[in-house]
């Protein structure tokens, strides 16, 4: 089945609906010009009635011959002169035949009625008995006439009608061909930047990602349309860059250690490591090497998951308990380290309690990452307050603050980005993969709250991360 493109749908719909419109327009003018002729002429032959039984009356008393009785009733109307014993006693501006389908027709009613047998033909009868008028025959003979009959032939108007349709139907198709064409060409000239924008469009979708699609200035729907898809072309270049340097980064992660590891088995398999001490070491660094792996492909895991959006186990959690607990945990680990924890009481939220603990460990462990040996790490709580509102518009506030270096202006934007790191002579052996923080902010959007990076160079960072209180 052939599929109609949308310039034919266009022109079809258009065209039609003009058809439509001009066509009904059309019949009911000529149906009311006929209706209105029609009108015309009943009043027309009801007014000469009138008038000439005005003129009987007016005549009492004289004979009235053919020329009078033609004067009266006008040369374009045929009359019938009834006598009192119903034939036919004078005919003027007719023949005999129509003037006896006229004396025949049943007209007592004092309307115009269509004759019989007589296309076109309309008459009236009027009853001038009373005025006792004297009418000369044909023959000279005078008699008395009971009534008269006035016919009008409507052919002539009839003819003028059908000469209106077939003007009317003619200036119809010159209409409609006039608008037939003119809708083709304006179709086309108003969808001509949509041919451009198709041709851009295969382009971008053949590979070419620089190319984007003209936006016109003298039409706001065309340039609407324009920047909308432009926009998305951005979004999709983005997307795929995202996803290149999300690539090779993530590779390049996951084959410094497995190069790492390798190497010390294809050094075991070869004989090189014939000392058990050595031997030990060497399984231990790969171990580790491992471990990383590991390590990082958890959090590889971790991050798409949280890009499917899946459900999280929701549950009541205090914010202020957690951060208990990763603070002992982190004493306990880095005992060379100050942590102090500062919580105004409890912060309870619907939330996921190892997700949340784990975006705790994420900021502390960065925190120590980052930060010289020794300097101090401080954790604050600030539960929502209770006069703040409905539930759904109060949040709870978590600060982890460090006194490290801090963080340039330029490369604050970049923080929660996957694999990012500020500080080019932070390696992976030092720095981590780069994902701490790009975890993060994944856990707390899925939560619905946000996070942003406070920082101030040779004075510290303090990240922010609010939440909303939610209670079941």
């Amino acid at each position: 089945m052939t599929r109609w493109t949308l310039r034919s749908r266009l022109i079809v719909l258009l065209v039609t609906s003009s058809v439509i419109v001009i066509v009904v327009t059309t019949t009911l003018s000529v149906l009311f010009v006929g209706s209105y002729m029609r009108d015309q002429i009943d009043n027309r032959l009801v007014t000469t009635a009138g008038r000439i039984e005005a003129g009987l009356i007016g005549l009492h008393g004289l004979q009235i011959d053919a020329a009078t009785t033609e004067s009266m009733a006008k040369p374009e109307n045929a009359a019938v002169v009834i006598e009192n014993d119903g034939r036919v006693a004078m005919a003027v501006n007719t023949d005999r035949e129509t003037a006896v389908a006229l004396q025949g027709a049943a007209l007592n009613d004092g309307r115009p009625h269509e004759v019989p047998d007589r296309p076109g033909m309309l008459a009236i009868r009027l009853d001038i008995g009373p005025a006792q008028a004297s009418f000369v025959d044909t023959d000279g003979t005078i008699v008395q006439a009971d009534a008269m009959i006035i016919g009008f032939d409507t052919r002539v108007a009839a003819a003028a009608q059908r000469r209106l349709v077939l003007i009317a139907v003619a200036g119809v198709a010159g209409a409609l061909a006039a608008i037939t064409a003119a809708t083709v060409l304006i179709v086309r000239r108003s969808l001509r930047p949509l041919n451009g924008m198709t041709e851009q469009a295969h382009a971008f979708a053949a590979g070419d990602r620089t190319v984007r699609l003209p936006v016109p200035t003298d039409d706001p729907d065309m340039q609407r349309l324009a920047l909308t898809v432009n926009e998305a072309f951005d979004v999709q270049q983005q997307a795929e860059a995202r996803l290149r340097a999300f690539v090779a980064d993530a590779s390049h992660e996951l084959r410094t250690p497995l190069t790492t590891a390798t190497g010390w088995i294809e050094l075991y398999l070869q004989g090189g490591l014939t000392d058990e001490d050595r031997r030990d070491q060497a399984m231990q660094r790969a171990m580790t090497q491992l471990g990383r792996m590991r390590v990082l492909i958890d959090e590889l895991a971790l991050l798409a998951r949280l890009d499917r959006a899946r459900p999280l186990d929701l549950d009541p959690v205090d914010l202020a308990v957690l951060a208990t607990e990763v603070v002992e945990d982190a004493r306990v680990i880095n005992p060379d380290r100050t942590f102090s924890l500062h919580a105004a009481g409890p912060a309870t939220l619907l939330g996921d309690a190892p997700k949340l603990q784990q975006v705790l460990q994420n900021l502390v462990g960065n925190a120590v990452q980052h930060t010289p040996p020794g300097s101090p790490v401080e954790v604050t709580v600030r539960p929502a307050p209770t006069d703040a509102g409905e539930a759904g518009s109060r949040v709870h506030t978590l600060l982890v603050t460090d006194h490290g270096p801090g963080i340039p202006v330029e490369d604050r934007a970049h923080v929660f980005t996957r694999f990012w790191r500020g500080d080019a002579s932070r390696t992976r052996h030092t720095g981590g993969a780069g994902l701490g923080l790009a975890i993060v902010s994944s856990i707390v959007a899925a939560h619905g709250g946000t996070s942003e990076v406070i920082s101030q160079v040779g004075y510290g960072t303090t990240i922010r991360v609010r939440l909303p209180a939610k209670v079941p």
